[in-house]
């Protein structure tokens, strides 16, 4: 019996319990605006150690073929972001964050003795000394958007919300649908060519277009932003670097992008409302 399954799906399942609990207690959405910001920067830095830095594995066991291991990724982003969500929301000091630390320590432990996780060069020991970290530093991103909704770290928010949508419905493209391949003979070698180029590609979008939302330059240019990840899009597929299997691909990927600037004009509007939330009163 393969475990792999009913790990991952129960810590998505405790995901989900979080991000209602923190949505009751905070009583504002902007906990989805942090909660999006927090897994973006999560998938950031997941790119940069496991695709590149090939650090650990995920064996999930969920989807057949080699993008399996991903969504393992996504799911650990997605339950630890809840969690740094609710941290925030409820003001938790350091006790409670060394405690979290050592509890996903230890269920990265649990994961690492039934097969369902491995390390490469990656240690325990990292995750808990980075996640006692990352808790009061989310924390403290937290208190601070709830009251400058112009200032760098608001902008920084936006792109992380941006890239995180925008990389969640790529991979919906080519990991789950599979409608789409990449192919880069320089990154082949990691055998994540996929991954690593629809990164490269959408990382650059995800800040172009952010940064029209939240300089608020003209809808004509964010309309002409659009157009232009588009026309890149196609730019790589004319250099024979994406195939498209089936012929709408184009139009998911302009769908895509589209659904990730509302969102993203849904979550700078929310920046801009002056509220002082309960938690701070």
């Amino acid at each position: 019996m393969h475990y792999g399954p009913w790990c991952y799906g129960s810590l998505f399942g405790i995901a989900i319990i979080l991000l209602i609990i923190s949505c009751k207690k905070a009583k504002t959405k902007r906990v989805f605006l942090l909660f999006f910001a927090v897994t973006g920067s999560l998938l950031f830095f997941d790119y940069l150690i496991y695709v590149w830095g090939e650090a650990y594995q995920y064996y999930p066991n969920i989807i057949r073929g080699k993008y399996d291991s991903k969504l393992g990724s996504y799911i650990n982003a997605v339950i630890i972001a809840s969690t740094a969500t609710l941290y925030s929301v409820f003001q938790a000091g350091r006790l409670w964050s060394l405690g979290l630390a050592i509890l996903y320590t230890m269920i990265e432990i649990l994961f690492l003795r039934i097969g369902v996780y491995q390390h490469h060069w990656w240690k325990f020991w990292y995750t808990l000394i980075l996640l006692f970290v990352f808790f009061p530093v989310i924390k403290g991103w937290w208190n601070r958007i709830n009251y400058a909704h112009r200032s760098i770290l608001s902008l920084l928010t936006l792109i992380c919300c941006f890239y995180a949508i925008r990389i969640i419905l790529a991979f919906f493209q080519y990991g789950l649908l599979e409608v789409r391949t990449f192919h880069v003979e320089s990154i082949v070698r990691i055998g994540k060519e996929s991954i690593a180029l629809n990164s490269l590609i959408l990382l650059p979008v995800s800040i172009f277009l952010s940064c029209l939302i939240f300089f608020r330059i003209n809808k004509t240019w964010l309309l002409i932003g659009i157009v232009l990840s588009s026309i890149i899009d196609l730019g790589f597929k004319s250099l024979g670097m994406i195939s498209a299997r089936v012929p709408w691909d184009w139009m998911y990927y302009l769908a895509a992008d589209c659904v990730s600037v509302l969102a993203v004009i849904y979550f700078a509007k929310m920046l801009k409302q002056e509220e002082r939330l309960p938690f701070n009163r």
